[in-house]
C-alpha cells in the first residue's frame, strides 16, 4: 500500500512542475509609440523562447503575462526591435530602421513582408545600378528582373529605354500598340499613353527615365494579380517607384560621382580593297550568259586591283571615338521630431561614339514633411528634369540616324573620301548611281550646321 501511494506522490509531483505557476508570472501592461508618439496598431509583443505572443490593439496597447526570468521583445514592420527587461516601462519607443527597405516590399496597397508575398513581385537592388552611368533609369534595370524587358535606349545619348512586363506585349495587345506598364512615383498615378495629333508620349515612362538613382529609395515591380488596385490600367503590369527621404538625426549632406565611357566591344571585320575587287569581279562574272557585261567597263582592270592592294581607307575607324560620360548628384537630408527634409541636385553628360552627338540634363528635387498637430500633417515635394540633345542631321533617306555607322562600315576600302578637297561619291567601277546611298558623305553632313536640337523640361509639385 505504501508503494502505491509513494508512486501516485510521485506522478502527482511531475504534474504539478508542468503546470505553469502564475503566481511567479508577471503581468505587464504597456504602450507601443513611433518616434512622432503615435501609436503603432498591430506591433509583435512576444516572449522569446517562448508560444507567448501578442499584438498591441488600435491605441498601441497591449497585455501579456511573462514568466519569471523572461524578457519581452516587440517590434514592428519598418522599424528596430526592442527588448525589454524593466517592466516598470509602460511606454515603448520604436525607431524607424533605415534598412528595412530589405525586408519590406512596396506593393500597391501599402507595404509587405517579402516572406509573405504570394504574388509576382519583384524589387530591384538599388545598389546594383545606383554607380552604373547609364542615361536614363530603365536602361539600369535590365538583366536584373525576372519578366522584366528593357528596350533600347543604349544607342545614342539621349535616346529613352522602353520597359515591358512579360516580354514586349501583353494580354490582348496582338496587331495593336504596346503599351508600357503604368509608372507611379511617390503615389502618383502617370498616364500610359497621351496623344497630342500625330505625336504619342508616355509622361510616366519618361519621368522614370529621367529619375536620377540617388534620388531613389526602392523599385518594385508588380506583375500580375497584385497590380488590380490600379485597375483596368495596370494590365501592362505597375513600376512603383519611392523616393529618399530624410532620417532622423543631423543633417547629412552627400555627394555621388561617376565617371564612365562607352565603346564598341569589336566591329565587324571587312574585306580590305584588293579581296574586295576580286570578290567584286567573280561575282560580277560569274554568270557567261550575261551578254551586257563590259569586261573593261564593269570590272577591275589587273592594275587596278594591283593598286588596290596599297589602299585601304577605313572611315568607321576614323570616325569612331569613345564616348565618355559623368554623372554628379549632391544632397542635403535629415529630420527632427518635427519635420523631415531631402533636397538635391543632379547633373548627366554623354557624348556620342559617331559625329557631334551630345546630351546633358539637370535633375532637381526637394519635398518636406511637417508634423504640424498629432493629427495634422502636411508635405509638399518640387521635382523635375532639364534636359539638351543635339544631333547633326546626318539621316541618309531622311528617315534612318543609324544608318550612317552601316555606310561608313561598308564604304569600299579603294575610295578616298575627298580628293582635292572634293567629297568623292561611291559610285564603284561602272560610274554610275544606284541608289541616294552612293552619295552620302559623313563629313559634309555633320559639318554642314544643320543640327537637331531637342530640349525637354518637366516639373512636378
Amino acid at each position: 500500500m505504501k508503494h502505491y501511494i509513494a508512486k501516485i506522490s510521485l506522478v502527482l509531483l511531475a504534474i504539478l512542475l508542468t503546470v505553469p505557476t502564475f503566481a511567479q508570472d508577471v503581468l505587464y501592461q504597456g504602450t507601443v509609440v513611433d518616434s512622432q508618439d503615435e501609436p503603432l496598431i498591430g506591433a509583435t509583443v512576444r516572449v522569446p523562447d517562448t508560444k507567448i505572443v501578442t499584438i498591441t490593439d488600435i491605441d498601441g496597447n497591449f497585455s501579456i503575462r511573462v514568466p519569471k526570468g523572461k524578457s519581452v521583445e516587440i517590434s514592428y514592420i519598418g522599424y528596430l526591435p526592442v527588448t525589454v527587461t524593466n517592466f516598470n516601462e509602460t511606454k515603448i519607443v520604436l525607431k524607424e530602421d533605415s534598412e528595412s527597405l530589405d525586408e519590406v516590399v512596396v506593393v500597391g496597397y501599402g507595404t509587405q513582408k517579402k516572406a509573405h508575398l504570394t504574388g509576382a513581385i519583384s524589387t530591384v537592388p538599388m545598389d546594383d545600378i545606383k554607380d552604373l552611368a547609364d542615361g536614363n533609369l530603365a536602361s539600369s534595370l535590365s538583366g536584373l528582373v525576372n519578366g522584366l524587358s528593357v528596350v533600347g535606349g543604349d544607342s545614342r545619348p539621349g535616346d529613352p529605354a522602353s520597359v515591358y512586363v512579360r516580354g514586349v506585349r501583353s494580354l490582348g495587345d496582338v496587331g495593336s500598340t504596346v503599351q508600357q506598364p503604368l509608372f507611379v512615383i511617390d503615389g502618383v498615378v502617370y498616364n500610359n499613353d497621351v496623344k497630342v495629333g500625330n505625336i504619342t508620349t508616355n509622361p510616366g515612362a519618361d519621368a522614370f527615365n529621367n529619375l536620377d538613382p540617388n534620388d531613389v529609395e526602392s523599385i518594385t515591380v508588380l506583375k500580375d494579380a497584385s497590380a488590380a488596385v490600379y485597375g483596368s490600367r495596370a494590365a501592362n503590369g505597375v513600376i512603383l517607384v519611392t523616393t529618399k527621404k530624410g532620417k532622423l538625426g543631423e543633417p547629412v549632406i552627400s555627394y555621388s560621382g561617376t565617371f564612365g565611357f562607352t565603346d564598341a566591344v569589336s566591329n565587324p571585320k571587312m574585306l580590305n580593297a584588293y579581296d574586295y575587287g576580286r570578290l567584286y569581279n567573280a561575282i560580277a562574272a560569274a554568270d557567261p550568259t550575261n551578254t551586257t557585261l563590259n569586261r573593261l567597263n564593269d570590272l577591275f582592270q589587273a592594275d587596278e586591283l594591283q593598286a588596290m592592294r596599297r589602299l585601304n581607307y577605313d572611315l568607321l575607324d576614323d570616325y569612331w571615338k569613345t564616348g565618355f560620360t559623368m554623372k554628379h548628384n549632391v544632397g542635403i537630408s535629415g529630420a527632427t521630431e518635427k519635420a523631415n527634409y531631402y533636397a538635391s541636385i543632379g547633373y548627366y553628360d554623354q557624348d556620342g561614339n559617331l559625329g557631334k552627338l551630345e546630351y546633358n540634363r539637370w535633375n532637381y528635387r526637394a519635398g518636406v514633411d511637417l508634423t504640424l498637430k498629432k493629427w495634422v500633417k502636411a508635405s509638399v515635394q518640387i521635382s523635375g528634369d532639364y534636359g539638351d540633345k543635339n544631333n547633326p542631321l546626318v539621316k541618309v533617306g531622311g528617315t534612318n540616324a543609324e544608318k550612317q555607322y552601316n555606310l561608313l562600315l561598308t564604304h569600299p576600302r579603294y575610295i578616298p573620301e575627298y580628293v582635292n578637297g572634293h567629297p568623292m561619291a561611291v559610285y564603284g567601277p561602272t560610274n554610275t548611281r544606284v541608289n541616294a546611298d552612293q552619295d552620302y558623305s559623313f563629313s559634309v553632313l555633320q559639318n554642314s550646321g544643320d543640327y537637331s536640337k531637342n530640349k525637354t523640361s518637366n516639373l512636378q509639385i
